[in-house]
């Protein structure tokens, strides 16, 4: 069982990797492809360094490259703040179920992104 102080169901793993995340507007329903680092990963949830703050109730979806391993989950933003030493620090935690309207527009703009930094 985690400590107290940890919010997290699940034990958390230091991660150094890349993460790519289509992230969606709730009130406008734009979207946009942000590009930033996964520091620490469990299974519910991830702590990700992103170049904007994201509010908390963002929707989005994510590939996380660790080394070899690429991982895609739908997210939530639970927790963002501000570190001078390190940038926008974002919490998020991976969709148990996905809400499914929106799923396919962000898994093809998440696609295009990864492809386009690939190229």
């Amino acid at each position: 069982m985690p400590p107290n102080h940890e919010r997290r169901q699940h034990e958390r793993f230091a991660a150094n990797g890349r993460a790519a995340a289509v992230v969606v507007d709730t009130e406008t329903g734009q979207s946009e492809v942000l590009h930033g680092t996964v520091s620490d990963v469990s299974q519910s949830g991830a702590a990700m360094v992103m170049p904007k703050l994201l509010h908390t109730g963002t929707l989005g979806v994510v590939q996380l490259t660790l080394g070899s391993k690429r991982v895609v989950r739908g997210f939530e933003v639970r927790s963002a703040r501000y570190d001078p030493s390190v940038g926008t620090q974002i919490g998020v935690r991976f969709w148990s179920e996905a809400p499914t309207e929106q799923l396919g527009a962000i898994l093809a703009k998440l696609q295009a992104a990864v492809d386009a930094q690939a190229a």
